[in-house]
């Protein structure tokens, strides 16, 4: 009884693996977390099933493997989620495969259809063929669903089997039976469908020829599909190996589960528990003997509250499963129930706290009450490069050897939002992480900032990397997830120069060449797009020679045109040391070039003569004008002079003479190109000056006679010592033997 009671234990372990997300391999960059799953499972119901022959009087005899098989098979159609869909390939219909419907209004009506199944035959691995292609038709309509294909049999396929009398070459069925899985997980991978697969092997009843052809089957699938084993081979060891593959498959601890996980404590007509974690789905299942004296199934819903909170919850169920009719009736038969909480969406979870389960005669049924968790929580493995200003990113082709890099585990919820669970510190103590780079052990702390668990760690030097990560909350949760993610070499960025030697005269900079520059990653140009990119990152340093460069870019090169400070007298000459960097398109990319420039200088008067000159000429202009400007002018326009010329005769005037009306005139030279001397004009006998003001004139010293009277006063002994000035009306007279001449100035 205990051993076909434990095959019921071990199916019903598979399906609770089906409700919580598998071991997968993740990407660096996390995809959504899938949503539904799709379950194929190949089920035997060959004769190997219901008789087996006894080894020392050949004589068939009946077994009960069939009956809890069946069984195990309605409680999986009744574990699994309504979003969730199940196709059955019986080995006895090798070539169909059958969908159970798992609504909850045609639920019950399926197992009860599973539990009238009574055909026997053979084990034929052309239904697991029908099982795999069912999937994978699937797969390319909806990729984002888990795919399961689950394999129940307790024999040796009839094609693999060397003590089949009817297969030529069993050896080499082994072999494409080995390339069609292959191709099976290939093409899955191909149409980005997550795939996992178990084999459950029922042995307790093979030969040990049938025995090692069976291992060569589970090295198949473990090697081709990365499969879960799980085997039986007698009544205690199935127990254990049940134990520890339900464990592991369903993400729980394999020496616990949720009974030690939730401590729940039964009263007379109520269950309680506390949970630190999100619940996506509460499963009780129940279960009894028939012939148990006394003992029934109460068909009632217990009222589930969450934190004294009852409204927001359904109740599925519950599901009545039985084992089929046994006509040789070997053992008892066994009832079971199912009942499902749960958030009404497909979305929600049920929150951490307080539960409480209202059910009759809760402390009496407690031995055969099972509670089956689905967390509502799945975790995100990630790595990250950490760049020198703190940053995170995941751009795989910046994973250079060597670089500071983060792992990241985030719990979040297994819904497919990706949304991150809000651990409180109670929570987080409980949440134990293991992981492996390689060959190296990572230790993960909680990062308040980013609320996650990270590990820090330098990227070895190897192009593919492996870290395996283990989350494990002891007693509820225990999952594994492997990332693969590759490194790159670190580019070898730098930066050339393009001439071997520069120089150029100081004073033909303008004309010169450019220096020519380019960057390079491992010896090689880089793009004109890569250096548009990072151009505005150049800088130049000439070590405090006074020299300046135009800069441009030009395809893959940086040009620098050199150009004087101001001007060739401030620039310096000889060796010119130049030193440009410029940052990469990476974070701690830093290339730097430097170069000796040479300027040649030129002699001091090639240098400052052109300079000097023309500062000579402006100051001589400069003069030239402030003389003009100063100079004293006739006043042509508003002046003249006025001449009475009369004769004498013994001294005494007499007739005749005669009188005109002088301008006062010069050469135009003298007027308009000699500065600061002042003009002067010959009217007559005498030479005028004019004033420096537009009142009078001059009459210069070296014109003046001791006998002439200006403004009637005689010269006398004061004639030819300065200049004296005359003004309007005033008169000079100059006289001789036979003539007198009169000298008016007027001014209008």
């Amino acid at each position: 009884m205990k051993k076909v009671l434990c095959l019921f234990i071990l199916i019903a372990a598979v399906g609770l693996s089906l409700l919580s997300p598998p071991f997968r391999q993740a990407l660096a960059n996390e995809k959504p977390l899938i949503k539904n799953r799709v379950v194929a499972l190949v089920y035997d119901d060959s004769g190997s099933m219901r008789y087996t022959v006894d080894s020392a009087s050949g004589q068939r005899i009946a077994i009960d493997n069939w009956k809890y098989a069946n069984y195990s098979l309605q409680s999986l159609a009744g574990l699994l989620a309504p979003e969730d869909r199940l196709y059955v390939t019986r080995m006895t219909q090798p070539s169909q495969m059958t969908e159970i419907p798992l609504a909850a209004t045609k639920r019950q009506q399926a197992i009860q259809e599973i539990k009238e199944w009574s055909d026997a035959g053979i084990t034929p691995f052309t239904s697991v063929i029908t099982g795999i292609n069912g999937l994978k038709e699937i797969a390319k309509k909806n990729p984002d669903s888990e795919f399961w294909l689950v394999v129940l049999t307790d024999g040796v396929f009839n094609e693999l089997d060397p003590l089949e009398k009817n297969v030529m070459d069993p050896a080499e069925y082994m072999k494409q039976a080995h390339q069609q899985l292959l191709k099976y997980r290939e093409d899955m991978k191909g149409n980005g469908a997550t795939t996992r697969s178990v084999l459950v092997t029922v042995e307790q009843y093979l030969s040990d020829a049938s025995k090692q052809t069976m291992k060569e089957i589970k090295s198949l699938w473990k090697d081709a599909l990365d499969a879960e084993i799980i085997e039986s081979n007698g009544q205690e060891n199935i127990i254990e190996k049940i134990n520890q593959a339900a464990a592991l498959i369903t993400n729980r601890d394999p020496e616990s589960g949720p009974l030690l996980s939730l401590q729940p404590i039964f009263t007379d007509n109520q269950v309680q528990f506390s949970s630190l974690f999100p619940i996506k789905r509460l499963t009780l299942l129940e279960q009894v003997i028939q012939h148990s004296a006394g003992m029934t199934i109460p068909n009632n819903m217990g009222r589930l509250t969450i934190n004294q909170t009852i409204d927001g919850f359904s109740i599925e169920g519950p599901y009545e499963i039985i084992s089929p009719s046994d006509p040789y009736k070997r053992n008892p038969p066994i009832e079971g129930q199912i009942t499902h909480y749960k958030e009404p969406s497909a979305e929600g979870a049920m929150r951490e706290g307080e539960y409480r389960i209202e059910l009759q005669d809760a402390a009496a049924r407690k031995e055969r009450i099972q509670f089956l968790v689905e967390p509502a929580l799945d975790f995100q493995l990630s790595v990250h490069k950490q760049e020198s200003d703190g940053t995170l990113h995941q751009r795989e082709n910046e994973f250079f050897f060597g670089s500071p890099m983060l792992a990241q585990v985030k719990l979040v919820k297994s819904n497919g939002s990706n949304e991150t669970i809000k651990l409180i510190p109670a929570a987080r103590d409980k949440v134990i992480i293991t992981a492996t780079l390689d060959t190296q052990e990572l230790e993960f702390t909680w990062d308040n900032r980013l609320q996650a668990f990270t590990a820090s760690f330098e990227l070895p030097d190897s192009e593919l990397n492996k870290l395996k990560a283990t989350v494990h909350i002891k007693g509820f949760f225990k999952k594994e997830q492997q990332l693969e993610f590759r490194g790159v070499p670190p580019r070898l960025f730098g930066m050339e120069s393009g001439q071997v030697e520069w120089s150029s005269r100081v004073d033909q900079l303008e004309e010169a060449l450019p220096l020519r520059f380019y960057p390079t990653v491992d010896g090689a140009q880089i793009s004109e797009q890569e250096l548009a990119e990072i151009f505005p990152s150049l800088r130049i340093d000439t070590g405090g020679k006074r020299i300046h460069f135009d800069v441009k870019h030009s395809g893959s090169d940086i040009l620098l045109y050199p150009r004087n400070n101001w001007n060739q007298w401030f620039t310096d000459t000889g060796e010119i040391p130049i030193k440009l960097t410029i940052n990469g398109k990476y974070l701690d990319e830093r290339a730097e070039v430097q170069y000796i420039a040479f300027i040649k200088d030129i002699p001091w008067w090639m240098k400052y003569g052109p300079v000097l000159l023309a500062f000579l000429i402006a100051v001589i202009l400069v003069w030239w004008l402030l003389g003009m400007i100063r100079k004293p002018r006739f006043k042509r326009h508003s002046s003249f002079m006025t001449v009475t010329i009369r004769n004498l005769i013994n001294g005494r005037v007499k007739g005749g003479g005669y009188e005109s009306t002088e301008a006062f005139r010069s050469k135009w030279w003298s007027r308009w190109l000699i500065p600061y001397k002042a003009e002067t004009s010959l009217i007559h006998d005498i030479t005028f000056k004019a004033g420096s003001k537009g009142d009078h004139i001059l009459l210069p010293k070296e014109a003046q006679m001791p006998e002439m009277k200006v403004s009637d006063s005689p010269l006398s002994d004061s004639a030819g010592r300065r200049d004296i000035r005359i003004y309007s009306n005033d008169e000079i007279v100059v006289r001789s033997a036979h003539s007198e001449a009169l000298y008016k100035f007027c001014k209008n």
